[in-house]
C-alpha cells in the first residue's frame, strides 16, 4: 500500500507506516508548498492513499468535483499522538479495502464516506 503524506503530516508517521512496510512519500520532501489540487494530483498520478490534517480536501472532491486520488483519509486525533494515527491505519488498511472512500479518523471512530460514483464504481 503506497501513501502520500500531506506537509501538515509528522515525520513520525511517516516512520511508522515505512517500518510496517508501507510505502511513503511526504509532500514535504518531494513537492514543499503545493496547493491541495497539486497534491491531489499527485497522489492520484502516483496511486496512493492521501493522509492530511486538512480537511478542505473533502471539498475539493465533494463541491469542487476534483478527480479523487485512491483514498484520502482525514485525521482527527492529536498530531503530537503519531502512534495513535499510526495504528488506525494500520486497523483500517488491515481490515477491509479504502479505495473510492473518504476516510475521517479519529481516536475513537472512522468514518468512511464514498467518492462521487463517477470516479468509482461503487455498487
Amino acid at each position: 500500500m503506497k501513501f502520500l503524506l500531506d506537509e501538515n503530516i509528522g515525520k513520525t508517521l511517516a516512520t511508522l507506516l515505512i517500518a510496517n512496510g508501507y510505502d511513503v512519500l511526504r509532500v514535504a520532501k518531494c513537492a514543499r508548498g503545493s496547493s491541495d489540487r497539486d497534491v491531489i494530483a499527485l497522489a492520484r498520478k502516483d496511486d496512493r492513499i492521501l493522509v492530511t490534517y486538512d480537511s478542505d480536501f473533502g471539498e475539493l472532491i465533494f463541491v469542487d468535483n476534483i478527480p479523487p486520488p485512491v483514498a484520502i483519509m482525514y485525521l482527527r486525533i492529536d498530531p503530537a499522538d503519531q502512534q495513535s494515527a499510526a495504528f488506525q491505519i494500520f486497523s483500517l488498511c488491515e481490515s477491509q479495502d479504502v479505495a473510492g472512500y473518504f476516510i475521517v479518523v479519529d481516536q475513537q471512530n472512522i468514518r468512511m464516506r464514498l467518492f462521487p460514483s463517477e470516479y468509482y464504481n461503487n455498487d
